[in-house]
């Protein structure tokens, strides 16, 4: 298994502060001031990311969830079911707004591979460690027996207000132009 950081262990930050500054920015958005800003929804998308992750702002560590998807050889679950499985379980899901394929939850590590394991094996009921081979981590990981709670992957029936994955906002920065970014040394040619 591999945690991610950043490892903080006090508040990054202050809640109340980016609350108003979301505040501000809504009303920059509405119109209510002549300042525009081309960048106003990404702006917000952050914001909201930092009010999201304050969700469970007492864990400092951050889990990759397709790598651990990628460990138990499974394809990948939408972030709708992924929610409704922890939600159903009462644990808190939420993806940081540093990176889109990092999340952090007050669920226990092996909590978090049963809900994978069980959406897996939901997924592939007969033989669900069929792309598995016997001497691999996949198939060890998949072996050990997992808690009896079963997570219910039913968005509707867990949905509450809030929720950050009801939500779409532009929290990831996206590239404005196909290959953007730096590009090859001048050669003097």
């Amino acid at each position: 298994m591999q945690l991610g950081g950043p490892i903080w262990h006090e508040k990054i930050h202050n809640i109340d502060f980016v609350k108003r500054m979301l505040a501000k920015v809504k009303g920059i958005k509405d119109g209510e001031s002549h300042m525009k800003f081309k960048t106003i929804g990404r702006i917000e998308g952050i914001l909201g990311g930092i009010l999201d992750e304050d969700r469970v702002p007492h864990k400092a560590l951050s889990f990759d969830f397709p790598m651990v998807q990628s460990q138990i050889r499974m394809g990948t679950m939408s972030k709708k079911e992924l929610t409704a499985g922890f939600q159903s379980l009462g644990y808190k899901v939420n993806q940081t707004y540093y990176s889109h394929s990092l999340w952090k939850t007050d669920a226990p590590p092996e909590v978090v591979y049963d809900v994978f394991k069980k959406y897996k094996k939901k997924m592939f009921p007969d033989d669900y460690l069929k792309n598995c081979e016997p001497t691999s981590t996949a198939f060890k990981i998949l072996s050990v027996p997992m808690l009896e709670d079963e997570p219910d992957f039913e968005f509707e029936k867990v949905k509450e207000e809030g929720d950050p994955a009801v939500r779409k906002k532009g929290r990831y920065f996206v590239a404005p132009t196909p290959n953007w970014g730096p590009k090859p040394r001048a050669t003097g040619k």
